[in-house]
């Protein structure tokens, strides 16, 4: 595929999109793993994550997603507080 056709399906003036970035401490690798595994739905509508090395568990995911990001963190043994998440927006660029 083309660099035209990429940019058709991903403008870059698209609008940007409302996000919520978690910190989810105690969460162990393995099993956000395997809650995701699980999940086949949270994998594609989750922005992404990562696990630090001390356990701690950084989220992204769309302002309309946050039930799938809590059921997802209560799944990987977690429990996520919303009223602690970071808000912002997101946007694609090519």
């Amino acid at each position: 595929m083309g660099l035209r056709a990429e940019r058709r399906r991903h403008p870059s003036r698209a609008a940007p999109v409302a996000r919520v970035i978690a910190d989810v401490p105690g969460i162990d690798q393995r099993r956000f793993f395997d809650a995701l595994k699980a999940d086949p739905d949270a994998r594609t509508r989750l922005g992404g994550g990562s696990i630090s090395q001390d356990g701690s568990l950084v989220l992204v995911a769309s302002d309309r997603d946050a039930d799938v990001a809590k059921r997802v963190v209560a799944a990987s043994g977690g429990a996520l507080d919303m009223s602690t998440v970071r808000q912002g927006t997101s946007r694609f660029v090519p």
